[in-house]
């Protein structure tokens, strides 16, 4: 094969991935998942008994009357700014270095982020957004740079009632956001409908307890009410780098092809 249809089709390799390279894959973010994890439900709050947990009866059956139950392992991040792949099972002692995954851009790209969670409450009101921090910045603090809200945002359709989801972001780079490094925040509020609330269960103890009375014994799913909102969010890199030139491109080509014809 002539060495010049060799350079084109390397530079079109190396263009394509500068093209493709949006999301940047390290060994993940790393979390030991052993003991006992959450349980996070979403019920209603006619099922919530006198004693303030809920009702044993309705937890085994829910019957006619839905509701979602989430569980999660110790550790592991309920809400990320990347894809779930990007999370790393670990066991105690087992080797790891933290090199997570980020997202990176070209100066005026479109910013499309897929972000995850495993703890999707189907019945819930889902409100998303998305915050752009400097890189030292503490997103719990300090005011984000940018901010894109719920109109921004979508939720991957699964067809069913799963809590594994992909979070999606799709918005214009901000004309004045300058090359360089940020951090980069989703945040997902999820809102208990009317007549519902939020309830965390005790993972230690999973068999119903029963209180009262001799003639009046009420028994529940240990646990207790913790609200009509559910929030949760995660932070990682984002790089906004310089559109590199097609000549630069070519040359990187010519430099690959010449390199390897000397080795040979």
């Amino acid at each position: 094969m002539p060495k010049f249809i060799k350079i084109l089709i390397a530079s079109c390799l190396i263009v394509s991935f500068v093209t493709e390279a949006r999301l940047i894959r390290g060994l993940g973010r790393g979390g030991i998942t052993v003991s006992f994890g959450t349980q996070d439900l979403l019920v209603p709050i006619s099922e919530i008994n006198e004693f303030g947990m809920l009702n044993w009866d309705y937890y085994d059956n829910p019957g006619a009357v839905p509701y979602d139950s989430v569980y999660v392992p110790p550790g592991y991040p309920m809400v990320m700014a990347v894809p779930n792949f990007c999370f790393v099972e670990l066991v105690p002692g087992q080797p790891f270095d933290d090199e997570p995954c980020y997202w990176q851009f070209s100066e005026g790209d479109q910013l499309e982020f897929i972000g995850s969670t495993v703890v999707h409450f189907s019945l819930a009101i889902q409100d998303i957004s998305w915050q752009i921090f400097e890189a030292d910045d503490n997103p719990y603090v300090d005011t984000p740079l940018f901010e894109f809200n719920n109109s921004f945002s979508a939720i991957e359709d699964t067809g069913d009632r799963a809590q594994n989801r992909e979070l999606y972001m799709n918005a214009p780079m901000p004309a004045d956001l300058a090359l360089g490094e940020y951090q980069i925040q989703i945040s997902v509020v999820q809102a208990a409908p009317l007549g519902y609330t939020f309830y965390g269960a005790d993972t230690s103890y999973t068999d119903e307890a029963c209180f009262g009375d001799p003639g009046n014994i009420i028994c529940s799913r240990l646990g207790g009410v913790s609200g009509d909102t559910f929030i949760r969010s995660g932070i990682e890199r984002f790089v906004v780098v310089t559109e590199p030139s097609i000549l630069l491109i070519f040359l990187t080509s010519c430099l690959i092809m010449i390199r390897r014809t000397k080795q040979k």
